[in-house]
């Protein structure tokens, strides 16, 4: 397991309850979907309500971060993506 990974599943393991419930909906929506969803896309298939708000936290504690922009499906505007993990051009050590 690369240290990335492993780093990524030790902080996973101390999130509070709601921003794990928001990441696992979001792992759950890319294995589904096959695609980085939009926050509104996010919180409308995982029906958590606000779910969106913990993106920008779980982004601080460096397990998500925003991906390319595209037209949202739920709200026909420009938005980022989520993306689980550390951009690729950025890693831990």
């Amino acid at each position: 397991m690369s240290t990335d990974r492993k780093a990524y599943y030790e902080i996973k393991a101390t999130l509070p309850e709601r921003q794990r419930a928001v990441l696992q909906q979001l792992e759950y929506y890319f294995s589904t979907k096959r695609r980085a969803p939009t926050a509104q896309e996010l919180d409308s298939f995982s029906q958590i309500d606000g779910g969106w708000k913990r993106l920008s936290e779980l982004e601080a504690k460096r397990v998500v971060h925003k991906g390319k922009a595209r037209r949202c499906t739920i709200t026909g505007k420009t938005a980022h993506t989520w993306e689980l993990g550390l951009p690729k051009e950025e890693t831990l050590f």
